[in-house]
Formats: C-alpha cells, sequence, structure tokens
C-alpha cells in the first residue's frame, strides 16, 4: 500500500494504543500476554484503516517485510520516502506515528517500553530515539555516506543503541559526511558486521588514585571533543576523512589494532534461530517437564539439539562445532520460560529473547494452542524427516 499519514483522531487512537501496550509489558502476567498480541495486531489493523489515514504526495508503495538491522529499514525507507518534500515529512509527526503503526511488529519486542521510541514528538531529545525515523534522518542527510552509517545501526530493528544516540545527539558529527566516513573507519568492524566492542562506552572510569576518566578513542565524548577542538583552528567540512584522521590525537589508533586482532582471531557467528527451529524447541517445551526442561542441562537437550541440527534452514551454510549444542537449547527454553507466566521461578528464565522467540511463544503460548503447534511440527516433521511423534 501507499504510505500515509495518521489523522488527527487517528494519531490519537495511536498513541493511546502505544501507552496500552507499553503498560500491559510492565505488568506481564498470563492475562496480559494475550493482551499484547492483540494490540499489536490492533496497532498495524489502525494503520491499514482507511478512516484513520489519509495520503502523503510522493510517498511510495511499501510492504510488510522483515529487515536484517536499522540500517535497512532506513535504506527502505530513504527509497520509499525519496519522492516526498523533505521541508514537510522531516517533523510530520503523523507520519512517522504512520510508519510506527505499519511497523509495530518489526520495532517492538517488549523489552523497552519507553514510549518515546515508538511516538515521535518535536522534541530532540525525544525524537532522536525514535526506531523508525532516527535512520531514516541520518541516511536522508548523508546520501553519500549510507554504508558508512552501519557503524551506528547495525543493531535489530527493536532495538536502540548507545552508539547511535551519541551520533545523532551532535550535529556536528552527523553532518559532515567526512566525519561519518571516520567514523565508520574507526568504530565499525566489516568482518563481524558490526559496531567494535566498547567505541560507546562514555561513562567515566575511576583509577586507584581516584581520577576519574573516560576510555581512550571513544566516540563520544573523546572524539567529539576533538572534533570540536580541530574546528577552531580548521575547516572540518574541507578535510577528508584521513586529513581528519592525521589533526586528532593517536589514542585513535586503538581502534586499528582491535581491528587487527578482530580480524585475525573472529569465529563464526551462529546463525539466528529460524521459525521453524523455535516452533521444534516450542513444542518439546509444551510436552515436557518444566523443572526438568529449565533446571540444569540433561539427555532431553540432547534430543532437542540432535533433532533442531536435522532442518535443513541452514544446511549450506559452514556452522561452529556449538551450533545449537545442548546448551544453547536449554538457554532458548530459558528465553521461553521468560515469557510464560505460568513459571514463577527466576532462576528458570533467561530474558535475552529475540523479537522472534516472543513472536513465536505468543503464538502458541500454552497447551491450549497445542493442536495449532502440533500442525506446524508435523509438516516441519514430514519435510526434515525428524521423525517426531506428533
Amino acid at each position: 500500500m501507499k504510505i500515509k499519514r495518521f489523522t488527527e483522531t487517528g494519531n490519537e487512537e495511536f498513541e493511546i494504543k502505544i501507552e496500552e501496550l507499553c503498560d500491559a509489558i510492565k505488568k506481564k502476567n498470563k492475562f496480559e500476554s494475550r493482551k499484547i498480541q492483540k494490540l499489536m495486531d490492533s496497532i498495524h489493523q489502525l494503520a491499514k484503516n482507511a478512516a484513520r489515514h489519509e495520503g502523503v504526495e510522493g510517498g511510495g508503495d511499501i510492504e510488510t517485510k522483515n529487515f536484517t538491522d536499522r540500517h535497512e529499514l532506513g535504506v527502505y525507507l530513504c527509497e520509499k520516502l525519496h519522492n516526498c518534500d523533505l521541508k514537510k515529512i522531516n517533523n510530520d509527526i503523523n507520519l512517522w506515528n504512520w510508519l510506527t503503526a505499519f511497523y509495530i511488529k518489526n520495532v517492538f519486542s517488549g523489552r523497552a517500553t519507553e514510549i518515546v521510541r515508538f511516538v515521535y514528538k518535536k522534541n530532540f531529545f525525544r525524537g532522536k530515539r525514535h526506531l523508525i525515523r532516527t535512520p531514516w534522518v541520518l541516511m536522508v542527510h548523508n546520501p553519500t555516506q549510507v554504508e558508512s552509517l552501519k557503524f551506528c545501526l547495525s543493531t535489530p530493528t527493536h532495538q536502540g543503541s548507545n552508539m547511535c544516540e551519541q551520533f545523532i545527539s551532535r550535529m556536528d558529527l552527523w553532518k559532515n559526511p567526512n566525519i561519518v566516513q571516520l567514523c565508520y573507519d574507526l568504530y565499525y568492524d566489516p568482518v563481524a558486521g558490526r559496531q567494535k566492542k566498547g567505541a560507546d562506552n562514555h561513562r567515566k572510569q575511576e583509577n586507584e588514585e581516584g581520577k576519574k576518566y573516560t576510555e581512550k578513542g571513544v566516540l563520544y565524548p573523546r572524539l567529539y571533543k576533538n572534533i570540536l577542538i580541530l574546528s577552531k583552528n580548521k575547516d572540518v567540512w574541507d578535510l577528508d576523512p584521513s586529513e581528519i584522521r592525521s589533526e586528532i590525537k593517536e589514542e585513535f589508533d586503538i581502534w586499528d589494532e582491535k581491528s587487527a586482532r578482530t580480524s585475525k582471531d573472529t569465529k563464526l557467528k551462529n546463525p539466528p534461530w529460524t521459525r521453524n527451529e523455535l516452533s521444534i524447541c516450542l513444542w518439546y517445551y509444551h510436552n515436557n517437564d518444566k523443572d526438568e526442561l529449565l533446571k540444569t542441562v540433561s539427555n532431553i537437550h540432547l534430543d532437542i539439539s540432535k533433532t533442531i541440527k536435522k532442518i535443513n534452514d541452514y544446511k549450506d551454510q559452514n556452522l561452529n562445532d556449538n551450533f545449537r549444542n545442548p546448551t544453547g537449547v536449554w538457554r532458548k527454553l530459558r528465553n521461553f520460560a521468560s515469557l510464560d507466566p505460568s513459571i514463577s521461578n527466576d532462576k528458570f528464565k533467561d530474558e535475552h529473547y529475540g523479537k522472534l522467540d516472543r513472536e513465536v511463544f505468543l503464538r502458541y503460548p500454552d497447551k491450549n494452542n497445542l493442536e495449532n503447534l502440533n500442525t506446524v511440527v508435523k509438516i516441519i516433521n514430514q519435510k526434515n524427516n525428524l521423525n517426531l511423534n506428533v
């Protein structure tokens, strides 16, 4: 469908529903789990309600889809909003809130419940945290450095980052394309496909003598202060990234060393869990004793591990030896336990679950939904010859 913007009534309804959704997540009990899914569905449907939206001049066609990260989302939005009047859409509250509603299942995972991430306001300190608009803002002002922005936009669509907030909070940095390139060169690890560890550590440390300091070479405050000092003597806009690099302190050379070490020692990262794998894991979760599944790693986790490894979702990829091993399976089951209101013992829970984990669990949250889950597992079972007794 074409990109839309909420009417005033539509926007009011959207803001109310977002508040309800965030409140429901905070309560997180058996009854709220069903309410959360219904609210997310209703928010998405609100975006499709013709009585609650209106057209956007120049807006392109969009579709529901999954994005690898916020960078891919930003690229997509730039393409779809390319023919729009920048001045009109830049601070159009009803447009950005409509886009949030349309992609609510992409940006709402249940972890972050800060309303500013979903409801856009014309306030710099609130607006910079908006999950949908921020990637677009960075890219539309840096059309020649879209690839370089990966250094601060390589997180999932539902997850903001310290690096992104630090960067967009300082226009002296993000409005200068040469500094964007410099940040990419310093802080992004192209081998790992993500920001280098510690590059966004802005917290003050304390040494043995009790003196406070910040880590060398970090984006804020170290790079930011170096750029401000440099701009007093030179026109930073006329310097290319290598010239800026030569003018700032040697402390930033540490990132070259870290890059060399990671390039040499980087291990393959296990790929994300697929919907098929999660469905099998959840089927075991609902059909076995929870205490046995969640307390410690045992033979049942080995059985689940062997079953999941037979699924052909990653058959053409080189995989680590620890791919879907019993410990990984055990942790995934504990992710489900974090979403399960019937589990009261926090020792059985691991809250580091992903958006897809949550989506699959809420689709089949208890044994009342087992018939539907069984149908899905039967298909996976037949397709991959898993020999499960479904």
